[in-house]
């Protein structure tokens, strides 16, 4: 597994053209990240969300001097927080309420 959102996304767009086919077939996704790359494609998460979507943030530790050791160039903390909260407000108010009810019913 990788995250789908390297710095290289931001040129190739694959993940992007990969969830536009995604929506275009009805298909589920659960992303995971730690890029803020994710609110380029959320407008294409909002249709994947009419089936469902997931978007999930790894938090590989909350000490971010060892975090910085583990993972060179990955974001602190703080930073996956305001992503999370950008993703949050940009796909959850706009998604459709009956996708939502329907997933939470189990279906």
């Amino acid at each position: 597994m990788n995250d789908c959102y390297m710095p290289l996304e931001a040129k190739i767009n694959l993940t992007g053209r990969a969830l536009e086919v995604i929506a275009d077939f009805g298909f589920a996704v659960h992303i995971i990240t730690k890029s803020d790359l994710i609110l380029k494609d959320i407008a294409t998460l909002r249709r994947i969300a009419q089936t469902y979507a997931t978007i999930s943030f790894t938090v590989t530790t909350t000490d971010d001097a060892l975090a910085a050791k583990i993972e060179p160039g990955a974001p602190p903390l703080l930073t996956l927080c305001r992503h999370a909260k950008a993703c949050r407000q940009r796909y959850s108010n706009r998604c459709n309420d009956d996708a939502h009810s329907a997933f939470h019913r189990g279906y």
